[in-house]
């Protein structure tokens, strides 16, 4: 709604003036630049509403001691102080506003004027005296200056988000990332494979020892059964049974 009364006062403003320099005689591409800029000088003279909002506002809410805000508001304490030097400055732009607004509709006034009649110029005049009143009225209702801090959060948020989303899809980090991958996972590999041979080891070590108790000084070697003499003690059992 803003942007839509915004754009629609400039529009207004423009063809007025564009059309009275066009009848007397100025090239139609320079009357339509020249009227664009004395619009938009119109406009933004009445967005000075919306600073007179935010110290209207801010001289609400002013907090003499920031500590008594609460911690999450600290950060935000100049939105809770008071500004003496700013209400001069305040002054200053709210006159360089009217003497843009009186100039633009003096200028409109006499063109028309000169292009039709006297009657017909303080028409037109009166116009673009509105829409700086109008832009001026416009900018004091939609000022919000907590809202612009929100919304200016907000928007930060969100184009870091998309930033990492586009860096998310880059081709290059993913093949990064899949490389990482199968770097650890043969890291993970090998080191478990290292452990296998180490652990290996030693159970062949301890069976050196278990075989070897006479070179180890603990005692004599146990003898050494095959496979083929466990079978013949196994079968000499079972005939033992079957004949008792």
């Amino acid at each position: 709604m803003h942007w839509a009364t915004k754009g629609t006062l400039l529009f207004a403003d423009s063809v007025g003036i564009s059309s009275a320099l066009i009848w007397l005689g100025e090239e139609p591409m320079l009357a339509v630049m020249t009227s664009m800029g004395a619009a938009t000088a119109t406009v933004v003279a009445g967005s000075i509403g919306a600073d007179l909002r935010h110290q209207h506002d801010k001289a609400r809410r002013v907090v003499e001691n920031p500590e008594d805000l609460d911690p999450p508001l600290r950060p935000f304490a100049h939105l809770f102080r008071p500004e003496p030097q700013r209400n001069r400055l305040m002054k200053l732009a709210g006159g360089i506003a009217s003497a843009i607004a009186v100039t633009v509709a003096t200028g409109i006034f006499a063109l028309r004027s000169v292009v039709d009649e006297p009657m017909v110029g303080m028409v037109f005049g009166g116009i673009a005296a509105a829409i700086a009143a109008a832009s001026f009225i416009e900018s004091w209702a939609h000022a919000d200056d907590i809202a612009d801090h929100i919304d200016a959060a907000r928007s930060s948020y969100q184009r870091e988000q998309r930033s990492l989303q586009k860096l998310s899809r880059n081709g290059a980090l993913r093949r990064h990332r899949h490389a990482a991958s199968e770097a650890a996972s043969i890291q993970a590999e090998y080191e478990a494979r290292g452990e296998a041979a180490a652990r290996r080891m030693t159970a062949l070590k301890w069976g050196i020892y278990r075989r070897n108790p006479a070179v180890l000084g603990h005692g004599e070697a146990s003898p050494t059964i095959t496979p083929k003499q466990v079978g013949r003690v196994q079968r000499s059992s079972s005939e033992s049974r079957m004949n008792a």
